[in-house]
């Protein structure tokens, strides 16, 4: 049963603004309205380890509905300051409670070799940059048609 897109979290992991703001205007259109954002690595680990600073202004405003929260999907940038989307990843992937989280890396390494290393540290899907929103958009619909159960809540 795919996940209605009103009911995703998505915490997007981008250093540069101008395209988190792109990420989430998509998102947006898709319906999703719990999106947290994350300026590098660092703040996104340290958001998915300690989940109770979502409990924020930010949370807050973007979940607009009672209940738990969830982080169903994380969309993540590869070249960033402080931790990289790589190292986000694997850290993401070696986590008992984080791993079976679906991620998409963005990204403008596109060697052959840094796909690779993506897909055997468990990248769900891989965006090379530069993108179009429709092809961000169709990478998002067939990633929630397989979505039936968030996996990360935050009581």
């Amino acid at each position: 049963m795919e996940k209605e897109p009103t009911t995703l979290g998505v915490l997007i992991v981008e250093d540069h603004m101008g395209m988190r703001k792109i990420i989430k205007t998509v998102l947006q259109a898709l319906g999703v309205r719990v999106i947290f954002e994350a300026g590098d690595g660092a703040e996104a680990l340290s958001i998915l380890r300690n989940p109770s600073q979502l409990r924020t202004a930010q949370a807050t405003a973007a979940a607009k509905q009672p209940g738990r929260l969830s982080i169903d999907i994380i969309i993540c940038d590869w070249a960033m300051p402080k931790v990289t989307g790589i190292e986000v990843l694997e850290a993401v992937k070696k986590d008992a409670k984080l791993r079976s989280l679906p991620f998409i890396m963005l990204t403008a390494e596109n060697t052959r070799e840094q796909i690779l290393l993506a897909m055997e540290l468990g990248v769900t899907d891989y965006i090379i940059k530069p993108f179009t929103a429709a092809t961000l958009e169709a990478k998002l619909r067939l990633l929630l048609a397989s979505l039936e159960q968030p996996t990360f809540s935050i009581d």
